[in-house]
């Protein structure tokens, strides 16, 4: 299938990727399972989620959200494709948005800049009707991803979310007490908090200032923020060292553990990840 760049209103057709055998098991499992999915009724064929029922597909797609500086999504895709998460035959889509967090990085507010990836992503979803979506989204690219399931999901529209190096949710920094404390100023950037949908996978590194201190020790933000090649995306070649759940969400923590948030529960690795 074609990858395209996609931003609100418009549509942009580029030419195949180069076929990844290693991945032409998974491609063909995928396509079996999504013809059969075509060939059974609406609700028979319904791929239930945690609160709520994703469409049956006869195809993937993959909707692809970069980080700050990343306002074509295409440096997310790349690693995606080549960390093996992305396979040859799937419908390939990357966001178009300003990626930006004015002043810091850009002029564009963070909020402006997440409300027009938000149009963007349902733009391209709206376009998709009846295939089995997965919305990627990197660190602001997480903020846009969870805010759009969350309105489609208020329309009875469900997808699938897989997050890396998300700042929200019960693990990411933004719950923490010291960046609590500095919510007056954060507000002012345009940062606001995007909670996870339920049924989204969050995975994170340890060691992400970004997205893993919500127990707010300053010693450990000081010094995550001086590593920040652990501001990541995660591959699916690694297996986790802890997993918790809260408010449906899954979270996967990699290169160690933390603390779990409180209301969060420790659970066994899901088979699926290890």
């Amino acid at each position: 299938m074609p990858r395209q760049i996609i931003s609100a209103g418009e549509t942009n057709n580029l030419s195949n990727f180069a076929e990844k055998s290693d991945n032409e098991k998974r491609l063909t499992l995928k396509k079996c399972v999504g013809a059969l999915a075509v060939g059974l009724t609406a609700v028979g064929a319904g791929l239930f989620m945690s609160e709520g029922v994703a469409q049956a597909s006869g195809y993937d797609v993959a909707i692809i959200v970069g980080g700050a500086g990343d306002g074509t999504s295409q440096g997310l895709e790349h690693e995606l494709w080549n960390n093996g998460t992305l396979y040859q035959g799937e419908e390939v889509i990357d966001v178009n948005y300003p990626a930006q967090m004015g002043p810091i990085v850009g002029n564009v507010p963070t909020n402006q800049s997440v409300a027009m990836g938000i149009s963007a992503v349902e733009a391209s979803v709206y376009a998709h009707s009846g295939a089995d979506i997965t919305l990627y989204g990197f660190s602001e690219g997480a903020f846009v991803t969870n805010g759009a399931a969350a309105d489609l999901a208020n329309q009875g529209i469900y997808v699938n979310v897989m997050n890396s190096g998300d700042g929200n949710g019960s693990a990411g920094i933004l719950a923490s007490p010291i960046a609590q404390s500095f919510k007056p100023i954060t507000d002012s950037l345009g940062i606001q908090e995007t909670p996870p949908v339920p049924g989204t996978v969050e995975k994170l590194d340890a060691n992400d200032v970004w997205a893993s201190n919500a127990a707010g020790d300053i010693g450990k933000i000081i010094n995550d923020g001086l590593n920040i090649q652990n501001h990541r995306v995660i591959s699916p070649s690694e297996v986790p060292d802890e997993a918790f759940t809260e408010n449906g969400v899954t979270y996967l923590v990699y290169d160690g553990t933390i603390p779990v948030p409180q209301g969060a529960t420790l659970v066994p690795i899901p088979p699926e990840y290890r």
